[in-house]
């Protein structure tokens, strides 16, 4: 029997719920206590996790009352996890277990994004594993349920809120009761066909239900610029995905090639609204966007090469080249064609050199060279002003490392410098929420750039080191 507790508490800039700002004058605060139990048998093995953990969100904007939270939001949630393993039932390896979540949450300020709400989690799943010898095969199944209960809120013409609607009250948030459920799995297959190639295919259907921004938002979301509306009405993504994978690593070359196809239903985003006569729908100074769902379809892949000539083992030649592409299936327009948010095509490029030995005290050192290309993105959701095109750029990063040691060569700690951006390119994200912030008047340009050039240093010191 094996029993481990772990309690942390910081206070840090991590999205504790479905919205993230990035104000100044905002207090995050996350608790988390995880007590794991190992207990084994004489052929199989049994893991209970149970947690809990404490979220709590306050904005303060009242610079009259520095003390007072315009918005505060507490979330906490229990968790129990069971996993239940058997070595091996006629050379299968068979792994079962089931999973619950509870959540509640509460505004106690004066601002509300997203409504109170409880949520109920629950779920079982079953996955077997067999070896043969070029033959890895693996599959599984999954059942989920999610229960939400999402309070209502109402506003009176004095600006009052309520959690019972009356007459002549306005709707904040709708009280709903949804119900989701959905099945999830997937198999897969991995053959070596000698020592040096290697193919994979893999058949997967996936579920996943709204969250409570999507269903029930009703507010600006300052980390995006935007004031969000959910919608009641939608349902659970599912979908079936195919991915197959080559691969060949020989004595000075690697090369990897994975392709996937992905078709998904009730896919879940947000687009712009506009008014009857075509104009953008403005609310409280932001652009409006609501959740919606459609039918779509993903495709692409990724190409690695790397390349490490012999007698040159300290030389390394990488190349990754990624691409996907995301359209509508019901798209009536070039301008809904493409989904919004999607990455544009990529290569970086990285030639590395590791040095052995460099002197007494430092070994396993590198210096490297990074050349990140990012092609144009036109391939935008362009309807209603939801998604505007982003050129391409180039960005050179450069990076050196190592471990240090004592007199004795025992490594004591690792030291890693790096330095992005070099040239510091003037640049923006395709994916950047910052994009669409508002005018700059200083430069008379839309949106926040990205970082220029940046240095850092990590130095890592294991606990057990000793410095004598």
């Amino acid at each position: 029997v094996d029993n481990s507790t772990m309690r942390d508490s910081i206070v840090s800039e991590k999205e504790l719920s479905a919205y993230s700002t990035t104000l100044p004058n905002q207090l995050i605060q996350h608790q988390k206590l995880i007590n794991t139990n190992l207990f084994y048998f004489k052929n199989s093995s049994l893991k209970l996790i149970i947690a809990a953990q404490q979220n709590r969100r306050q904005e303060f904007t009242n610079v009259f009352f520095p003390g007072l939270s315009s918005l505060h939001f507490l979330l906490r949630s229990t968790h129990l996890e069971l996993n239940y393993n058997y070595e091996k039932i006629k050379n299968w390896v068979i792994s079962t277990g089931i999973s619950a979540m509870q959540q509640s949450s509460k505004n106690l300020g004066k601002e509300y994004l997203v409504p109170a709400y409880q949520l109920t989690d629950a779920g079982a799943y079953l996955m077997a594993h067999r070896t043969f010898p070029k033959l890895d095969l693996l599959g599984g199944i999954r059942y989920d349920q999610r229960a939400m209960k999402v309070e209502g809120l109402y506003t009176n013409l004095s600006g009052n809120f309520f959690t019972v609607k009356q007459s002549s009250m306005t709707n904040v948030f709708d009280a709903v009761n949804p119900v989701f459920r959905g099945i999830s799995g997937g198999l897969g297959a991995a053959y070596q066909i000698s020592k040096k190639y290697l193919v994979k295919l893999n058949v997967a259907k996936g579920y996943r239900p709204p969250n409570i921004a999507e269903l029930s938002s009703n507010g600006v979301h300052e980390g995006t610029f935007k004031y969000e509306i959910g919608n009641a009405n939608l349902k659970p993504e599912t979908s079936w995905e195919i991915d197959a994978v080559a691969a060949m690593h020989r004595s000075h070359v690697s090369i990897e090639l994975d392709l996937f196809n992905n078709r998904i239903n009730q896919f879940i985003f947000a687009r712009q609204l506009n008014t009857a006569i075509g104009q953008d729908s403005m609310r409280d100074g932001f652009n409006v966007f609501q959740f919606q769902a459609t039918p779509v379809n993903l495709n692409g892949g990724e190409l690695q090469i790397d390349i490490h000539p012999h007698p040159w083992d300290w030389l390394h030649f990488e190349n990754a080249i990624s691409y996907v592409t995301a359209r509508q299936l019901k798209a009536t327009a070039d301008s809904t064609k493409y989904l919004p948010n999607i990455p544009a095509a990529k290569i970086n490029t990285t030639v590395r050199i590791d040095f052995a030995k460099t002197g007494t005290y430092l070994k396993n050192t590198y210096v490297k060279i990074e050349l990140e290309n990012v092609f144009a993105q036109n391939n935008v959701y362009s309807a209603y002003h939801t998604e505007t095109k982003t050129p391409g750029y180039q960005l050179l990063n450069l990076g050196m490392g190592g471990s240090i040691c004592n007199a004795k060569k025992q490594e004591i700690a690792t030291v890693v410098l790096a330095i992005t951006n070099c040239t510091n390119q003037v640049y923006q994200s395709h994916l950047s929420r910052l994009k669409y912030a508002s005018m700059n008047e200083a430069t008379n340009q839309r949106g926040v750039f990205n970082m220029g050039r940046n240095f850092s240093i990590k130095l890592v010191i294991p606990f057990n080191t000793k410095l004598k």
